[in-house]
C-alpha cells in the first residue's frame, strides 16, 4: 500500500468503499463509555453507556481488559445494523475465548486454577493483575518461555511474575530446538527466588499440590494448545487436562 493510500485510510476515508469510517472509541470516556467493571470469579458485571443510555451486563468473561473486547465485538455487530440494544440482550451469553483466562476449576471450588495463553511480559502482567483482585489469599504462577523467539522477553517475564505474585514457578514452555534449561535460566534471572521444576506435567502437579484455601493459582503461556513442542517432535500436552488430573 502506498503512503498516500495509508493516510487515506487513517483520515477518515476508506480506500475500499466511497462511505466515511466513524471511529467509535471504548473505553474510560469513550463513545462507549465504560463506568464500571465489578470482577468475580465467576466473571464482571459491566456498567457502560452509549448514546444516552446507560446498560449494565453480567458476563461469565474473566479480566477488566475483556470488557473492552466485548463491547468492540458489539459495535461491529452496531456497523453491521444489528440494532445495539438486541446486542446488548444476549452479550451475557457469551463465552470466553478458550485459554484465555480460563477457569479451569468450578466456582465454588475452596482454590482456583486459571489456564492463560499470556506469554509476553505484558500480556502476563494483566492477567496477574487481573487475579489480584480476585485473590483472597497467595496468588502463584507457573509459566515458561518458548523457545527458538524472542529471547528478550524472558528476563521480563520473570520480573512480572516476581513482582505480582507470591509463588513463582518456572517451568519449560514450547522450547523447540533450544536447550530448555538455558530458557529457564534466563527467566529466572527476573525472578531469582521461583522454584524451578523443568517438567511441565510434574510443575503443574507440584504446583496445584501447594494451592490453599483462596489461593488462585494461573497456569500461563499456553493457554488452549494440546501439544508441547520439544525439539522437533510434538508431545500430546494440554494443560487444562493436566490441572483437571489434580483438582
Amino acid at each position: 500500500m502506498k503512503d498516500e493510500e495509508i493516510a487515506k485510510t487513517f483520515s477518515g476515508k476508506s480506500i475500499f468503499s466511497a462511505k466515511d469510517i466513524e471511529l467509535v472509541t471504548i473505553g474510560k470516556n469513550g463513545a462507549i463509555n465504560i463506568i464500571s467493571c465489578t470482577p468475580s470469579i465467576t466473571g464482571q458485571t459491566i456498567v457502560f453507556s452509549y448514546s444516552g443510555n446507560e446498560y449494565q451486563i453480567v458476563t461469565p468473561i474473566v479480566g477488566s481488559f475483556q470488557a473492552s473486547n466485548l463491547l468492540i465485538a458489539a459495535s461491529m455487530l452496531e456497523a453491521c445494523d444489528v440494532k445495539f440494544d438486541d446486542i446488548v440482550s444476549v452479550l451475557h451469553k457469551i463465552t470466553a475465548v478458550a485459554g484465555r483466562l480460563e477457569r479451569v476449576t468450578g466456582v465454588n471450588h475452596p482454590w482456583h486454577v486459571f489456564v492463560d495463553y499470556s506469554h509476553k511480559p505484558g500480556a502476563l502482567e494483566s492477567s496477574l493483575n487481573e487475579m489480584r483482585l480476585l485473590c483472597k489469599n497467595k496468588l502463584h504462577v507457573l509459566f515458561g518461555c518458548g523457545g527458538d523467539r524472542d529471547p528478550s522477553k524472558r528476563k521480563p517475564m520473570g520480573e512480572v511474575a516476581s513482582n505480582i505474585a507470591d509463588i513463582v514457578i518456572v517451568t519449560d514452555d514450547n522450547p523447540r530446538t533450544e536447550n530448555p534449561a538455558s530458557i529457564r535460566q534466563e527467566a529466572l534471572k527476573g525472578c531469582p527466588g521461583a522454584i524451578e521444576i523443568g517438567d511441565r506435567v510434574e510443575a503443574i502437579k507440584y504446583a496445584i499440590s501447594q494451592l490453599k484455601d483462596g489461593d488462585i493459582l494461573i497456569v500461563a503461556g499456553r493457554g488452549d494448545e494440546t501439544h508441547q513442542i520439544i525439539g522437533t517432535q510434538k508431545i500430546p500436552l494440554d494443560d487444562r487436562e493436566e490441572v483437571r488430573q489434580w483438582i
